[in-house]
């Protein structure tokens, strides 16, 4: 049985603002904590608490964490460190990825599986999610999809320098 408690707040009221502060939908708190989207909707199901307002569910990192660490217990499932990699990775269609996370060959694995298409790792770097922030703000322009880019070759301009500056 879901925790999710209801709470019925006007499309104004979310626009201006009045959700608590830090809250996020799934998907952003699914690629916050670097798990597929999929296992946050388990979650929910499975009673991590949240909020539901307007037909869609806001969830608190804070009190989703703390129920995370009880529910696995002592397990490492999820590197809440932040440390990580920033990584590049492009589809076969020719869309450059852009994202963040601890295990990156498992998430091109999901990559491949959610985009029903060959996409294979280009570039990664040691970094923190706000390195991966600060690159999706530089390249805003070309976003095409969520984290996604349609390269006009500045993003493997870029790659190119990551990668001479480390041989």
């Amino acid at each position: 049985m879901s925790t999710v408690e209801t709470q019925e707040i006007s499309r104004e009221e979310l626009a201006a603002g009045k959700l608590r502060t830090g809250e996020m939908d799934g998907k952003r708190f699914a690629e916050f904590i670097d798990v597929a989207y999929g296992t946050v909707k388990r979650w929910l199901h499975e009673g991590m608490p949240a909020t539901r307002r307007c037909k869609k569910v806001w969830i608190d990192p804070t009190a989703a964490k703390a129920w995370i660490d009880n529910r696995f217990a002592g397990k490492k499932t999820i590197a809440f460190d932040r440390t990580g990699y920033v990584y590049f990775a492009k589809s076969e269609s020719g869309l450059i990825k852009i994202g963040w996370g601890s295990d990156i060959m498992r998430r091109v694995q999901e990559l491949r599986k959610a985009r029903r298409e060959a996409v294979h790792l280009v570039a990664c770097f040691p970094g923190e999610k706000p390195d991966e922030l600060r690159l999706h703000e530089q390249f805003a322009s070309l976003r095409t999809d969520g984290e996604w880019f349609q390269d006009d070759g500045s993003i493997e301009a870029f790659i190119g320098s990551i990668l001479s500056r480390a041989a």
